[in-house]
C-alpha cells in the first residue's frame, strides 16, 4: 500500500514537471 501511494505522489510529481517543462519550451 505505502508503495502505490508513494507511486502516486512521484507520478503526480514527474506530471507537475512535465507540464511546467512544456510551458517553457512553448514561451
Amino acid at each position: 500500500m505505502k508503495n502505490i501511494i508513494v507511486d502516486r505522489s512521484m507520478t503526480e510529481k514527474l506530471r507537475e514537471i512535465d507540464r511546467l517543462a512544456k510551458e517553457s519550451m512553448v514561451s
